[in-house]
Protein backbone atom coordinates (compact mmCIF):
# COMPACT_ATOMS: atom_id res chain seq x y z
CA UNK A 1 0.00 0.00 0.00
CA UNK A 2 3.15 2.49 1.00
CA UNK A 3 4.41 1.36 -2.15
CA UNK A 4 1.40 2.14 -4.12
CA UNK A 5 1.15 5.25 -2.52
CA UNK A 6 4.68 6.41 -2.82
CA UNK A 7 3.93 5.90 -6.88
CA UNK A 8 0.98 7.63 -6.76
CA UNK A 9 2.38 10.94 -5.52
CA UNK A 10 5.11 10.58 -7.50
CA UNK A 11 3.39 10.60 -10.45
CA UNK A 12 1.25 13.36 -9.56
CA UNK A 13 3.13 15.91 -7.89
CA UNK A 14 4.92 16.68 -10.93
CA UNK A 15 1.79 16.97 -12.93
CA UNK A 16 0.27 19.42 -9.98
CA UNK A 17 3.03 21.57 -10.01
CA UNK A 18 3.24 21.52 -13.31
CA UNK A 19 -0.51 22.46 -13.81
CA UNK A 20 0.34 25.52 -10.57
CA UNK A 21 3.31 26.91 -13.32
CA UNK A 22 0.81 27.02 -16.31
CA UNK A 23 -2.08 28.10 -14.29
CA UNK A 24 -0.17 31.32 -12.34
CA UNK A 25 2.04 32.01 -15.91
CA UNK A 26 -1.03 32.58 -18.24
CA UNK A 27 -2.84 34.60 -15.73
CA UNK A 28 -0.53 37.33 -16.91
CA UNK A 29 -2.53 38.79 -19.60
CA UNK A 30 -4.74 41.72 -20.28
CA UNK A 31 -7.23 40.97 -17.98
CA UNK A 32 -4.85 41.15 -15.20
CA UNK A 33 -3.31 44.07 -16.35
CA UNK A 34 -6.44 45.92 -16.50
CA UNK A 35 -7.47 44.96 -13.26
CA UNK A 36 -4.31 45.22 -11.53
CA UNK A 37 -4.24 48.87 -13.17
CA UNK A 38 -7.71 49.99 -11.61
CA UNK A 39 -6.99 48.12 -7.91
CA UNK A 40 -3.95 50.24 -7.77
CA UNK A 41 -4.97 53.34 -9.20
CA UNK A 42 -8.58 53.56 -7.64
CA UNK A 43 -8.64 56.78 -5.73
CA UNK A 44 -7.47 58.78 -9.20
CA UNK A 45 -9.72 57.24 -11.75
CA UNK A 46 -11.62 59.79 -13.29
CA UNK A 47 -12.76 57.86 -16.26
CA UNK A 48 -14.35 54.56 -17.23
CA UNK A 49 -14.25 53.30 -20.32
CA UNK A 50 -16.65 50.34 -20.86
CA UNK A 51 -17.93 48.53 -24.29
CA UNK A 52 -16.59 45.66 -26.93
CA UNK A 53 -13.07 45.37 -28.58
CA UNK A 54 -13.99 48.22 -30.45
CA UNK A 55 -13.31 50.62 -27.68
CA UNK A 56 -10.56 48.51 -26.31
CA UNK A 57 -8.79 48.74 -29.73
CA UNK A 58 -9.86 52.15 -30.16
CA UNK A 59 -8.65 53.83 -27.15
CA UNK A 60 -5.00 53.73 -25.47
CA UNK A 61 -5.30 55.14 -22.41
CA UNK A 62 -1.52 56.06 -22.11
CA UNK A 63 -2.75 59.08 -23.99
CA UNK A 64 -5.42 60.30 -22.01
CA UNK A 65 -5.07 63.00 -19.52
CA UNK A 66 -6.98 61.54 -16.74
CA UNK A 67 -6.25 58.42 -14.76
CA UNK A 68 -8.43 55.63 -16.45
CA UNK A 69 -10.35 52.14 -15.61
CA UNK A 70 -10.07 50.43 -18.73
CA UNK A 71 -12.94 47.92 -18.71
CA UNK A 72 -13.65 47.59 -22.46
CA UNK A 73 -13.33 43.94 -23.72
CA UNK A 74 -12.79 41.81 -26.61
CA UNK A 75 -16.28 40.51 -27.38
CA UNK A 76 -18.30 41.97 -24.03
CA UNK A 77 -21.59 43.05 -24.50
CA UNK A 78 -23.86 45.40 -22.65
CA UNK A 79 -25.20 43.26 -20.28
CA UNK A 80 -21.58 42.67 -19.01
CA UNK A 81 -21.00 46.72 -19.13
CA UNK A 82 -23.59 47.01 -16.30
CA UNK A 83 -22.52 44.31 -13.99
CA UNK A 84 -18.80 45.59 -14.20
CA UNK A 85 -19.88 49.92 -13.73
CA UNK A 86 -22.53 48.63 -10.93
CA UNK A 87 -18.93 46.94 -9.37
CA UNK A 88 -16.42 49.66 -10.24
CA UNK A 89 -18.87 52.87 -9.05
CA UNK A 90 -18.76 51.66 -5.84
CA UNK A 91 -15.26 51.24 -5.60
CA UNK A 92 -14.00 54.43 -7.59
CA UNK A 93 -14.79 57.41 -5.41
CA UNK A 94 -13.69 60.56 -8.10
CA UNK A 95 -15.15 59.97 -11.21
CA UNK A 96 -16.25 61.94 -13.57
CA UNK A 97 -17.16 60.32 -16.89
CA UNK A 98 -18.04 57.37 -18.32
CA UNK A 99 -17.88 55.79 -21.65
CA UNK A 100 -20.38 53.27 -22.99
CA UNK A 101 -19.77 52.04 -26.47
CA UNK A 102 -22.87 52.51 -28.69
CA UNK A 103 -21.81 51.67 -32.28
CA UNK A 104 -23.51 49.53 -34.95
CA UNK A 105 -24.14 45.60 -32.94
CA UNK A 106 -24.16 46.86 -29.34
CA UNK A 107 -27.92 46.53 -29.11
CA UNK A 108 -27.83 43.44 -30.82
CA UNK A 109 -25.76 41.79 -28.97
CA UNK A 110 -25.96 39.67 -25.13
CA UNK A 111 -23.54 37.52 -23.28
CA UNK A 112 -25.25 34.86 -21.37
CA UNK A 113 -24.05 32.16 -18.52
CA UNK A 114 -22.61 29.67 -20.95
CA UNK A 115 -20.52 32.79 -22.86
CA UNK A 116 -16.90 31.72 -23.03
CA UNK A 117 -15.29 34.57 -21.06
CA UNK A 118 -17.47 34.37 -17.78
CA UNK A 119 -14.48 32.84 -16.07
CA UNK A 120 -12.44 35.65 -16.78
CA UNK A 121 -14.65 38.00 -15.37
CA UNK A 122 -15.08 35.20 -12.66
CA UNK A 123 -11.39 35.10 -11.99
CA UNK A 124 -10.08 38.62 -12.65
CA UNK A 125 -12.74 40.77 -11.22
CA UNK A 126 -14.92 38.88 -9.26
CA UNK A 127 -18.31 39.33 -11.15
CA UNK A 128 -20.85 36.61 -11.89
CA UNK A 129 -22.70 36.05 -15.19
CA UNK A 130 -23.62 32.56 -14.89
CA UNK A 131 -27.55 33.09 -13.06
CA UNK A 132 -25.89 30.78 -10.27
CA UNK A 133 -22.77 29.98 -8.45
CA UNK A 134 -19.99 29.89 -10.46
CA UNK A 135 -18.88 26.06 -11.38
CA UNK A 136 -15.51 25.00 -9.31
CA UNK A 137 -13.41 24.76 -12.47
CA UNK A 138 -14.08 28.07 -13.48
CA UNK A 139 -11.55 29.03 -10.64
CA UNK A 140 -9.08 27.77 -13.40
CA UNK A 141 -7.88 28.96 -16.58
CA UNK A 142 -6.12 25.99 -17.11
CA UNK A 143 -9.19 23.48 -16.61
CA UNK A 144 -11.66 25.73 -18.36
CA UNK A 145 -9.89 25.38 -21.70
CA UNK A 146 -6.17 23.46 -21.37
CA UNK A 147 -5.58 23.36 -24.58
CA UNK A 148 -5.89 27.80 -25.67
CA UNK A 149 -4.14 27.95 -22.23
CA UNK A 150 -1.29 25.32 -23.15
CA UNK A 151 -0.65 26.68 -26.03
CA UNK A 152 -0.20 30.09 -24.51
CA UNK A 153 2.07 28.84 -22.40
CA UNK A 154 4.30 27.34 -24.85
CA UNK A 155 4.53 29.64 -27.71
CA UNK A 156 6.46 32.97 -28.03
CA UNK A 157 4.68 35.72 -27.94
CA UNK A 158 5.11 36.69 -31.53
CA UNK A 159 2.54 33.90 -32.85
CA UNK A 160 0.37 33.92 -29.82
CA UNK A 161 -3.27 35.25 -30.01
CA UNK A 162 -2.11 38.25 -28.39
CA UNK A 163 1.41 40.36 -28.13
CA UNK A 164 2.51 42.46 -25.83
CA UNK A 165 0.19 45.17 -24.01
CA UNK A 166 0.54 47.90 -21.53
CA UNK A 167 -0.24 48.53 -18.26
CA UNK A 168 -4.04 49.12 -19.17
CA UNK A 169 -4.30 45.93 -21.03
CA UNK A 170 -3.94 47.74 -24.24
CA UNK A 171 -2.29 45.59 -27.25
CA UNK A 172 0.76 47.74 -28.38
CA UNK A 173 2.32 45.08 -30.46
CA UNK A 174 0.42 42.46 -31.92
CA UNK A 175 1.03 39.70 -34.80
CA UNK A 176 1.67 41.19 -37.64
CA UNK A 177 -1.10 38.85 -39.01
CA UNK A 178 -3.44 40.96 -37.39
CA UNK A 179 -2.57 43.88 -39.62
CA UNK A 180 -5.11 42.81 -42.44
CA UNK A 181 -4.72 45.91 -45.01
CA UNK A 182 -0.68 45.94 -44.15
CA UNK A 183 1.01 45.52 -47.69
CA UNK A 184 -2.38 46.47 -49.76
CA UNK A 185 -3.48 49.71 -48.28
CA UNK A 186 -3.67 51.31 -51.79
CA UNK A 187 -4.69 48.42 -53.51
CA UNK A 188 -8.81 49.02 -52.86
CA UNK A 189 -9.97 45.65 -54.60
CA UNK A 190 -8.00 43.71 -52.40
CA UNK A 191 -9.12 45.89 -49.29
CA UNK A 192 -12.60 45.20 -50.04
CA UNK A 193 -11.50 41.24 -50.84
CA UNK A 194 -10.27 40.64 -47.71
CA UNK A 195 -12.73 42.71 -46.18
CA UNK A 196 -15.73 40.74 -47.72
CA UNK A 197 -14.15 37.32 -46.18
CA UNK A 198 -13.85 39.47 -43.00
CA UNK A 199 -17.46 40.98 -42.91
CA UNK A 200 -19.52 37.68 -44.50
CA UNK A 201 -21.18 37.41 -41.13
CA UNK A 202 -19.76 40.03 -38.86
CA UNK A 203 -22.55 41.77 -36.57
CA UNK A 204 -25.68 40.28 -38.83
CA UNK A 205 -28.04 39.52 -35.89
CA UNK A 206 -31.20 41.21 -35.33
CA UNK A 207 -33.08 40.65 -32.25
CA UNK A 208 -36.01 42.12 -30.75
CA UNK A 209 -35.49 40.90 -27.49
CA UNK A 210 -31.97 42.11 -27.10
CA UNK A 211 -32.67 45.10 -28.25
CA UNK A 212 -35.03 45.97 -25.53
CA UNK A 213 -33.34 44.20 -22.68
CA UNK A 214 -30.11 46.53 -23.77
CA UNK A 215 -32.05 49.54 -23.83
CA UNK A 216 -33.18 48.72 -20.54
CA UNK A 217 -30.04 48.38 -19.35
CA UNK A 218 -28.43 51.34 -20.92
CA UNK A 219 -31.05 53.57 -19.57
CA UNK A 220 -30.22 52.28 -16.12
CA UNK A 221 -27.10 53.01 -16.17
CA UNK A 222 -27.12 56.50 -17.25
CA UNK A 223 -29.78 56.85 -14.22
CA UNK A 224 -26.73 55.93 -12.14
CA UNK A 225 -24.86 57.72 -13.25
CA UNK A 226 -26.18 61.07 -13.68
CA UNK A 227 -27.20 60.18 -9.75
CA UNK A 228 -23.58 59.80 -8.89
CA UNK A 229 -22.86 63.50 -10.48
CA UNK A 230 -20.97 61.10 -13.37
CA UNK A 231 -21.24 62.18 -17.02
CA UNK A 232 -21.75 59.70 -19.83
CA UNK A 233 -20.82 59.30 -23.17
CA UNK A 234 -22.17 57.10 -25.82
CA UNK A 235 -19.05 56.19 -27.68
CA UNK A 236 -18.71 54.69 -31.18
CA UNK A 237 -15.17 54.32 -32.35
CA UNK A 238 -13.88 54.90 -35.75
CA UNK A 239 -14.48 51.99 -38.40
CA UNK A 240 -12.98 51.31 -41.92
CA UNK A 241 -15.28 52.36 -44.74
CA UNK A 242 -15.85 48.57 -45.89
CA UNK A 243 -17.13 48.59 -42.03
CA UNK A 244 -19.76 51.14 -42.56
CA UNK A 245 -20.83 50.39 -46.25
CA UNK A 246 -22.03 46.97 -44.96
CA UNK A 247 -24.16 48.61 -42.13
CA UNK A 248 -27.67 47.35 -42.15
CA UNK A 249 -30.25 50.24 -42.68
CA UNK A 250 -33.09 48.55 -40.40
CA UNK A 251 -30.30 48.01 -37.28
CA UNK A 252 -29.07 51.86 -37.59
CA UNK A 253 -32.38 53.19 -37.35
CA UNK A 254 -33.32 51.27 -34.04
CA UNK A 255 -29.79 52.60 -32.48
CA UNK A 256 -30.26 56.19 -33.80
CA UNK A 257 -33.95 55.98 -32.31
CA UNK A 258 -32.91 54.90 -29.05
CA UNK A 259 -30.13 57.58 -29.03
CA UNK A 260 -32.23 60.55 -30.29
CA UNK A 261 -33.81 59.77 -26.40
CA UNK A 262 -30.74 61.13 -25.14
CA UNK A 263 -30.38 64.28 -27.56
CA UNK A 264 -30.04 67.48 -25.56
CA UNK A 265 -30.29 65.53 -22.18
CA UNK A 266 -27.92 67.22 -19.59
CA UNK A 267 -24.70 65.68 -18.86
CA UNK A 268 -25.16 63.32 -21.83
CA UNK A 269 -23.07 63.55 -24.89
CA UNK A 270 -23.63 61.56 -28.11
CA UNK A 271 -19.67 61.13 -29.67
CA UNK A 272 -19.64 59.07 -33.32
CA UNK A 273 -16.57 58.73 -35.06
CA UNK A 274 -17.67 56.16 -37.19
CA UNK A 275 -16.59 57.44 -40.16
CA UNK A 276 -13.83 59.28 -38.64
CA UNK A 277 -10.66 58.47 -40.59
CA UNK A 278 -12.34 55.84 -42.90
CA UNK A 279 -10.36 55.96 -45.85
CA UNK A 280 -7.14 55.54 -43.81
CA UNK A 281 -6.69 51.75 -44.25
CA UNK A 282 -3.02 52.03 -42.54
CA UNK A 283 -5.17 52.83 -39.45
CA UNK A 284 -7.44 49.80 -39.21
CA UNK A 285 -6.47 46.29 -37.70
CA UNK A 286 -9.29 44.88 -39.71
CA UNK A 287 -12.85 46.76 -41.27
CA UNK A 288 -13.76 47.50 -37.16
CA UNK A 289 -10.52 47.92 -35.19
CA UNK A 290 -8.11 50.62 -34.93
CA UNK A 291 -4.75 49.12 -34.98
CA UNK A 292 -2.19 50.95 -32.41
CA UNK A 293 -1.42 53.60 -34.50
CA UNK A 294 -4.55 54.38 -35.10
CA UNK A 295 -5.61 54.27 -31.65
CA UNK A 296 -2.50 56.97 -30.71
CA UNK A 297 -4.22 58.93 -33.17
CA UNK A 298 -8.00 58.63 -32.12
CA UNK A 299 -6.94 58.16 -28.67
CA UNK A 300 -5.25 62.08 -28.62
CA UNK A 301 -8.46 63.36 -30.30
CA UNK A 302 -10.41 61.80 -27.34
CA UNK A 303 -8.69 63.30 -25.14
CA UNK A 304 -9.03 66.87 -26.15
CA UNK A 305 -12.42 66.56 -26.17
CA UNK A 306 -12.62 65.59 -22.73
CA UNK A 307 -10.40 67.94 -21.47
CA UNK A 308 -12.85 70.41 -22.90
CA UNK A 309 -15.78 68.72 -21.86
CA UNK A 310 -14.47 68.53 -18.22
CA UNK A 311 -13.63 72.45 -18.37
CA UNK A 312 -16.67 73.43 -19.50
CA UNK A 313 -18.25 71.13 -16.85
CA UNK A 314 -16.56 72.95 -14.21
CA UNK A 315 -17.09 76.22 -15.34
CA UNK A 316 -20.80 75.32 -15.34
CA UNK A 317 -20.92 74.21 -11.61
CA UNK A 318 -18.72 77.20 -10.54
CA UNK A 319 -21.16 79.64 -11.88
CA UNK A 320 -24.04 77.17 -10.15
Amino acid sequence: MKKFLFRAISFFFPVALLFVIVELTVRNNTFKAKADYIKKNKENIEVMILGSSHNWRAVNPKYLSFKTAPLAHGGSAINIDLILMEKYLELIPNLKFVILELGYHNLEDYRDRNWNKNHLFHIYYGINNYDKQPPLIDNFLLAVNPRQYIKRFILPIKNQQFGRYNEYGFITDGPKSDNMFEGVMYDSLQIKRLANNYLENKHKRVSDQYYLENTMKLKKMVTQCLKNNISVIFLSPPKHYTYNDEMLFDKLGRKDKFLQSYHNYENVYIWNFEETYEYQSEMFLDPDHLNPKGAKIFSIKLDSLLCDLLNTNSHQRLKR
